[in-house]
Formats: structure tokens, C-alpha cells, sequence
């Protein structure tokens, strides 16, 4: 089971979970060159997709994937889907800005790698920094309850324990007994208003998810950020649920790595 330290929630657990199905849009980019002799003209195109190569797993992953640029617009296509990527990353870019300006945390020049995760029920999939292999997807217990969870960092024990390390961690739940994502985030952040600075709640929408976040900074001695953030997906025609996002922040490349996680996540009910 997962350790119930400093970073655990202790709000209710969920077994079977709806499905909602989360899943970003490949960016794809022509290039035509035209070449002109006199009155005549000719052009040629090349697409270049540029797709995820990833591995799911709960042990240390391989940085076989994508890089960490993972928000730039899409020029190119105009069907639904592509414009729905384009707009949830557009959103998500608005959030990561807003994080950035209340954590004033340091551009290291960093960039991540990124690889997908599951949990070890299956019910949780999202892609997280390769530089964080320590991954533990067991699923966290509440008295008779239990909760899918997926977690990962560069060392699990120290994210557990303490802000001295970037890491993250993801579950959802159809239990909660009020289905706010207000409430639900209240549950899991009580405890971190102790050991930081707790920015106030702040509404959380892209063309997915709806819900809330809340960053606190100055945690600990290494005065790292954490930010939660708890949605609810906006079609609920597949179920509803809550999903949870935690990350722990020391560089402006955790950043980078939380919009990536609120980009990829995925939810799917239980077999």
C-alpha cells in the first residue's frame, strides 16, 4: 500500500471509476517550398508526426518519448479534434503561467523527457518526466476503502517526506460524498497549509475539465512550491468522477511537467 505520509490524501476512496477519455492531439507540421521560374511554379510538402513512443510500467521507465515541448499551437489541420488539442493547450499554458508567477521558481534551463505511467490497477495512465523513475502505483487504502494511485519522483521516499524533491502524484474517485472538487481538494490540502504558504483557491477550466487548484509556496526547508489541482470532466455522459493532480515544484521545469500531467491524464473505469 501506499505510504500515508505527508503528501496522502484522507479523503474517500474510490473502487470502480467512469471513464472519460483524455487523450492529446498529435502536433503535425508542413513544410511547402515553392520555387519559381518564370511563369511557372511547383511545390512539395513534407509531414513529419512526431509520435510518443512510450512504455507502461511502475518501475523505473525508459526516456523513450516525447520532449518536453508539449504546448506549442498547431498550425496546421482544422478538424474538431485538432482544434480541441489546440484549445486545451492553450488553457493549460494560461495555468502553467499563472503557477509560474506565484512560485517565482528559477529557470534552470531543465527539460524533461516523458514517458506514460499507469497504476497498478490500470484504471490510471498519464505521461510523466522519465527523470522521475521511482513510480509506485500500488493502491492507497483508507480504512476498508481503496484508491487508485500513481505516483512517481527522482526518489519516492524523500517526496513522501519531504519538499527537497520534484514528484508527483494522480488518483480519481466517484466516492467523494459531496462530488465537489472544492471539497475533495480541501481534503487533500489541509495538511499543507502547516508547512507552507497557501495562495488562495483559484477556478480551474480547460475544454475537458472543470475544477479548482490551489499553490502553496515556501514548503519546508527547501522552500519548493506544491500545487494541487481537482477536476471533474465537463461531459460527464461517460460517468462522473474526480480526478486529483499534485506536484511538487523546485524549478520552472516542474512546471513544464504539470502542464504536461494535466495534458495526458486518463481515466478508465475498472474491468
Amino acid at each position: 500500500m501506499a505510504s500515508d505520509l505527508h503528501h496522502y490524501p484522507f479523503n474517500p476512496k474510490e473502487r470502480h471509476m467512469p471513464n472519460k477519455r483524455f487523450r492529446s492531439v498529435a502536433l503535425t507540421a508542413v513544410v511547402v517550398l515553392l520555387l519559381a521560374l518564370g511563369l511557372a511554379a511547383c511545390g512539395g510538402g513534407d509531414d513529419d508526426n512526431a509520435e510518443d513512443a512510450t512504455t507502461t510500467t511502475t518501475e523505473a521507465p525508459e526516456a523513450t518519448t516525447t520532449t518536453a515541448e508539449a504546448f506549442e499551437p498547431d498550425d496546421g489541420g482544422d478538424d474538431e479534434s485538432a482544434i480541441e488539442g489546440d484549445d486545451q493547450r492553450a488553457a493549460i499554458e494560461d495555468f502553467m503561467n499563472s503557477v509560474q508567477q506565484d512560485t517565482g521558481v528559477e529557470d534552470t534551463g531543465e527539460a524533461y523527457t516523458y514517458v506514460s505511467i499507469s497504476d497498478d490497477t490500470g484504471q490510471l495512465t498519464v505521461d510523466a518526466p522519465a527523470e522521475w523513475s521511482d513510480v509506485d502505483g500500488r493502491v492507497a487504502s483508507l480504512g476498508t476503502l481503496t484508491l487508485p494511485d500513481v505516483r512517481a519522483s527522482t526518489d519516492l521516499e524523500a517526496y513522501n517526506n519531504t519538499f527537497d524533491v520534484p514528484g508527483f502524484q494522480f488518483t480519481a474517485t466517484s466516492d467523494s460524498s459531496t462530488g465537489d472538487p472544492r471539497a475533495v481538494l480541501n481534503e487533500y490540502t489541509v495538511r499543507f497549509s502547516q508547512a507552507c504558504n497557501p495562495e488562495d483557491v483559484q477556478s480551474y477550466s480547460d475544454p475537458l475539465y472543470t475544477g479548482v487548484s490551489q499553490v502553496f509556496g515556501d514548503c519546508g526547508s527547501s522552500g519548493a512550491a506544491f500545487v494541487w489541482t481537482a477536476v471533474q470532466p465537463i461531459d460527464t455522459s461517460d460517468g462522473d468522477y474526480i480526478a486529483v493532480v499534485g506536484v511538487q515544484i523546485l524549478s520552472d521545469a516542474d512546471i513544464e511537467a504539470l502542464g504536461h500531467i494535466l495534458d495526458t491524464f486518463v481515466v478508465t473505469p475498472a474491468g
